[in-house]
Protein backbone atom coordinates (compact mmCIF):
# COMPACT_ATOMS: atom_id res chain seq x y z
CA UNK A 1 0.00 0.00 0.00
CA UNK A 2 1.21 3.52 -0.58
CA UNK A 3 2.79 5.38 2.10
CA UNK A 4 0.29 7.87 3.67
CA UNK A 5 0.48 11.73 2.37
CA UNK A 6 2.50 14.03 5.27
CA UNK A 7 1.09 16.70 6.69
CA UNK A 8 2.67 20.38 6.28
CA UNK A 9 3.92 19.84 10.75
CA UNK A 10 5.94 16.75 9.12
CA UNK A 11 7.81 18.86 6.20
CA UNK A 12 8.50 21.37 8.54
CA UNK A 13 10.04 19.04 10.92
CA UNK A 14 11.87 17.29 8.54
CA UNK A 15 13.82 20.81 7.61
CA UNK A 16 14.03 22.31 11.38
CA UNK A 17 14.91 18.98 13.43
CA UNK A 18 18.90 18.60 12.30
CA UNK A 19 18.98 22.30 13.28
CA UNK A 20 17.37 22.42 16.49
CA UNK A 21 19.87 19.13 17.21
CA UNK A 22 22.86 21.44 15.77
CA UNK A 23 22.15 24.25 17.91
CA UNK A 24 21.27 22.27 20.95
CA UNK A 25 23.53 19.35 21.28
CA UNK A 26 22.45 16.37 24.10
CA UNK A 27 19.21 17.64 23.51
CA UNK A 28 16.61 14.92 24.57
CA UNK A 29 14.03 13.84 22.26
CA UNK A 30 11.27 15.15 23.69
CA UNK A 31 12.44 18.78 23.89
CA UNK A 32 13.12 18.70 20.56
CA UNK A 33 9.42 18.47 19.65
CA UNK A 34 8.89 20.85 21.82
CA UNK A 35 11.02 23.32 20.43
CA UNK A 36 9.77 22.24 16.84
CA UNK A 37 5.91 23.20 17.84
CA UNK A 38 6.93 26.36 19.14
CA UNK A 39 8.85 27.43 15.89
CA UNK A 40 5.64 26.30 14.02
CA UNK A 41 3.69 28.40 15.98
CA UNK A 42 5.69 31.38 15.41
CA UNK A 43 5.76 30.71 11.59
CA UNK A 44 3.88 33.63 9.80
CA UNK A 45 1.17 32.16 7.50
CA UNK A 46 3.81 33.37 4.10
CA UNK A 47 6.57 30.85 5.39
CA UNK A 48 4.12 28.14 6.01
CA UNK A 49 2.93 28.55 2.74
CA UNK A 50 6.10 26.62 1.74
CA UNK A 51 5.23 23.49 3.42
CA UNK A 52 1.76 23.21 3.12
CA UNK A 53 2.22 23.28 -0.51
CA UNK A 54 4.82 20.73 -0.05
CA UNK A 55 1.88 18.66 1.53
CA UNK A 56 -1.03 19.46 -0.98
CA UNK A 57 1.89 18.13 -3.56
CA UNK A 58 2.10 14.94 -1.21
CA UNK A 59 -1.27 14.64 -1.09
CA UNK A 60 -1.71 14.69 -4.87
CA UNK A 61 1.13 12.55 -5.03
CA UNK A 62 -0.36 9.61 -1.95
CA UNK A 63 -4.18 9.79 -3.70
CA UNK A 64 -2.75 8.82 -7.55
CA UNK A 65 -0.67 6.11 -6.09
CA UNK A 66 -3.93 4.80 -4.33
CA UNK A 67 -5.81 4.99 -6.89
CA UNK A 68 -3.09 2.89 -8.72
CA UNK A 69 -2.63 0.30 -6.26
CA UNK A 70 -6.68 -0.02 -5.95
CA UNK A 71 -7.12 -0.87 -9.38
CA UNK A 72 -3.97 -3.36 -9.20
CA UNK A 73 -5.74 -4.59 -6.44
CA UNK A 74 -8.48 -5.30 -7.56
CA UNK A 75 -7.67 -6.70 -10.83
CA UNK A 76 -5.61 -9.03 -8.70
CA UNK A 77 -8.58 -10.25 -6.64
CA UNK A 78 -10.34 -10.84 -9.94
CA UNK A 79 -7.52 -12.83 -11.51
CA UNK A 80 -7.04 -15.34 -7.95
CA UNK A 81 -11.07 -15.66 -8.18
CA UNK A 82 -10.81 -16.72 -11.90
CA UNK A 83 -7.98 -19.47 -11.31
CA UNK A 84 -10.09 -21.11 -8.62
CA UNK A 85 -13.15 -21.89 -9.26
CA UNK A 86 -16.08 -22.68 -6.84
CA UNK A 87 -15.60 -25.72 -4.55
CA UNK A 88 -18.22 -28.23 -4.16
CA UNK A 89 -20.23 -28.49 -0.99
CA UNK A 90 -19.24 -32.18 -0.90
CA UNK A 91 -16.04 -32.27 0.36
CA UNK A 92 -16.79 -29.51 2.75
CA UNK A 93 -19.44 -32.35 4.31
CA UNK A 94 -16.76 -34.85 3.83
CA UNK A 95 -14.56 -33.33 5.84
CA UNK A 96 -16.38 -32.03 8.61
CA UNK A 97 -18.05 -35.26 9.06
CA UNK A 98 -15.86 -38.11 8.95
CA UNK A 99 -16.51 -41.83 8.28
CA UNK A 100 -17.29 -43.81 11.84
CA UNK A 101 -14.62 -45.94 12.75
CA UNK A 102 -14.69 -50.01 11.16
CA UNK A 103 -15.58 -51.03 15.17
CA UNK A 104 -19.11 -49.46 14.29
CA UNK A 105 -20.36 -51.70 11.72
CA UNK A 106 -19.56 -54.61 13.30
CA UNK A 107 -21.25 -53.54 16.24
CA UNK A 108 -24.91 -52.25 14.31
CA UNK A 109 -24.76 -54.59 10.78
CA UNK A 110 -28.02 -53.02 10.47
CA UNK A 111 -26.37 -49.58 9.57
CA UNK A 112 -24.30 -50.57 7.34
CA UNK A 113 -26.15 -53.23 3.93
Amino acid sequence: APKRARGSFVFFTLDARPQIIKENPGIKFTDVGVIMGEKWRALSTEEKEKYEAMAQQDKKRFNDEMEAYTKNKQANIAAEKAKFPPAAAYPHYAQSHPPPPHHYAEQHPEVHA
